[in-house]
């Protein structure tokens, strides 16, 4: 049981470090100029859907019952 453990320990400490890197990588990519030219709407329809789905994720934890 002592090496299940372990063993799923490493295994999450591994996912963070990849996410980590995929996130990096992907900021390194990004291009401000680029971005600046686009404007404010994009930004602010991505935000918008990044609150709903966070809205509607933890609604669904909360109040059904696939979240107990």
């Amino acid at each position: 049981m002592q090496t299940a453990a372990a063993f799923l320990k490493t295994v999450d400490e591994i996912s963070k470090f990849l996410i980590l890197m995929a996130l990096t990588g992907v900021g390194l990519n990004t291009n401000l100029s680029s971005l600046r030219r686009l404007g404010l709407k994009p930004l602010l329809v991505g935000t918008s859907v990044a609150v709903l789905l966070a809205i509607l994720s933890l609604t669904l934890i909360l109040y059904s019952p696939l979240g107990a």
